[in-house]
């Protein structure tokens, strides 16, 4: 409620408290604790978020029936502000106490519920939605002009013509409060009603042979959703039992690929369908090695990839901006290029809908990873959306969008930087060493001077460096220095003290190129070298002497001349015996 964002720190601890005493948890405080989350935008902390709703969903089914329509209509809204469809056991607890209890519910909780139907793309069920419309239009006197936006947006997004009795009643409210209404929620309320009429004989009700098909390919495709939420349980921690010893792997083999098959194989399979079907075998991919390869194998063998980009033919035109989303991520995480009639497919309706924070730092993050630079009329609307979405950004977030745009070599726009710095130094205390090392590194890569065009970046940098460099890998700690060379920036004693105890803290994992890169940039920063670190280096680059490649090579010896140190003579031997094999391919530059 005071829109404070907890430190990573605080929330591991937090996790923990709810796994020891969740047991302990009302109803209330469940419903509370799920929308404090969805509140704080905690989805980039998706890896522990799955195993807290884990045992929420456990607590939740031993509590539902004490749920208040209140309670019930927040943890609706809050999976639907985090983008996670609940699962299907879920729901039925979920409707049984909802219909005892609706006839009770207030005003704000009958928007709030709808809308996050709305937002879900998921239907309501008939018995359900009757009963919501007898209470909404009870109270539609009390309706205020965010309620009359949201329900009518949501109908108008789940394709689903209300009842008349309800259309004539939210009508005549709409009437009475326009002269009220601001500009937004007057043209929101306008527009969509507009698209409500092009809904006549499809109503939420079923009546007419449209409406009657409508509601049979509605029921289908809630079981495809459904055949979906149990295979996606499946890979879920503690799967394994429920599978009968088999291992996420073997299940792949025997059934799941076939499974998604069919699924997408299904005339009624829509977009959402789709999605959701990608975004399992990514999930699968990453189970371990072998995942990967079965899964690149199954993309590039199946005509999985092919069904899902006819769906996208077929339904694309009105995918939100959650499943577009969903499409790009899993194509990222795969690493998989999908054709380029995809891409023309998603970019045309990607100009058409508005990304939130998290959409837009993930869809850039995907084009980078498939290398895939995007046109510059989506680049011009990604920017807009940026300048009213990035008081959203979080550390993810933040380190994402920049990383992106240097990895595309995409030079940014002034006032972009200026936002995103506000970004940075706004999550500073938020960030982990990853999202450091990116972000510097990505400024390094696009050649900006932080000190003279982003005020208090360095400042914020150091300041979360210090807070984090006990945590930063050998990877990142290479990144970083070599950052620091390339913008010329000298770094304080204080980094140098830190950055030196984390090389001996990880020095073993410290591989060639990083070895080479570490070296290179203390030279080229002119900094003074302690013999600890000499030895240090020396120990480990016999180790990994035999994988430098001609430039790594090139770059030690450059640093060694600079710093004016001469190199010992085991290194040299180890050195020459190497360069021997490769500086017939040397270029100009690294012979020189």
């Amino acid at each position: 409620r005071l829109e404070h964002k907890p430190s990573r720190r605080f929330l591991d601890l937090w996790f923990e408290g709810f796994a020891r005493e969740r047991r302990r948890f009302n109803s209330q405080s469940l419903a509370n604790t799920l929308w404090a989350l969805a509140s704080l935008n905690t989805t980039n902390e998706m890896q522990i978020l799955d195993t807290f709703l884990e045992q929420w969903y456990t607590q939740f089914h031993a509590q539902s029936s004490s749920f208040s329509f209140q309670a019930l209509a927040n943890v609706m809204w809050a999976f639907a502000k985090l983008g996670l469809p609940p699962r299907d056991s879920f729901y039925e607890a979920w409707y049984a106490t909802a219909q005892r209890k609706i006839r009770h519910a207030l005003p704000q909780e009958l928007s709030n519920v709808v809308w996050a139907f709305g937002k879900l793309e998921v239907k309501p069920r008939e018995q359900f939605l009757k009963m919501w419309f007898d209470s909404s239009e009870k109270c539609m006197q009390r309706m205020n002009q965010q309620h009359l936006a949201n329900m009518i947006s949501a109908f108008t997004r789940l394709s689903l013509r209300p009842r008349e009795s309800f259309i004539a009643q939210w009508s005549s409210q709409f009437q009475r409060q326009r002269a009220a209404m601001s500009s937004e929620a007057r043209s929101i309320c306008t527009r969509e009603f507009r698209k409500l009429e092009s809904l006549k004989g499809c109503n939420a009700n079923g009546s007419g042979n449209s409406g009657q098909q409508e509601m049979v390919r509605m029921r289908e495709r809630e079981e495809l959703r459904s055949r979906l939420e149990k295979l996606s349980e499946e890979i879920r921690p503690g799967a394994v039992e429920r599978l009968a010893g088999l291992t996420p792997l073997e299940a792949w083999r025997s059934r799941w690929s076939c499974a998604l098959l069919d699924i997408v194989a299904a005339d009624t399979c829509d977009e959402f369908c789709a999605a959701r079907a990608l975004r399992m075998v990514a999930l699968i991919s990453q189970q371990s090695p072998d995942s990967c390869l079965m899964t690149t194998r199954f993309l590039t063998d199946s005509e999985f990839v092919l069904r899902i980009e006819r769906i996208c033919e077929r339904h694309l035109s009105r995918a939100t901006h959650i499943t577009l989303t969903s499409f790009f991520h899993s194509f990222g995480a795969l690493g998989y290029v999908p054709s380029k009639r995809f891409f023309e497919l998603w970019f045309y309706r990607a100009q058409n809908v508005t990304f939130d924070a998290l959409g837009l730092s993930t869809v850039l993050w995907a084009l980078a990873k498939l290398q895939a630079r995007p046109p510059d009329t989506f680049l011009s609307h990604w920017y807009r959306a940026f300048s009213e979405q990035h008081l959203a950004m979080n550390g993810q977030g933040t380190s994402n969008v920049i990383w992106a745009l240097a990895t595309l070599n995409i030079v940014p726009h002034p006032e972009f930087l200026r936002l995103w710095n506000g970004c940075f130094t706004r999550e500073a205390d938020q960030f982990v060493p990853q999202h450091l090392s990116h972000s510097l590194w990505a400024l390094a890569q696009l050649n900006i001077n932080a000190d003279k065009r982003l005020p208090g970046f360095m400042v914020a940098w150091h300041s979360s460096f210090e807070r984090t460099h006990t945590s930063f890998s050998s990877q990142a700690l290479a990144s970083v220095l070599l950052s620091f060379a390339r913008l010329e920036i000298e770094p304080s004693q204080q980094f140098q003290d830190m950055w030196f105890d984390g090389f001996r803290r990880e020095r073993r994992d410290f591989r060639a190129q990083e070895l080479a890169h570490c070296l290179w940039a203390l030279a080229a920063l002119h900094l003074h070298i302690p013999d600890a670190f000499l030895q240090q280096w020396y120990q480990q680059f016999n180790a990994e002497a035999q994988r430098f490649s001609k430039q790594a090579l090139t770059n030690v010896i450059w640093a060694f001349a600079t710093l004016g140190l001469t190199p010992r003579g085991s290194f040299l031997e180890k050195w020459y015996a190497v360069a021997e094999r490769s500086m017939c391919r040397a270029s100009p530059q690294q012979l020189a």
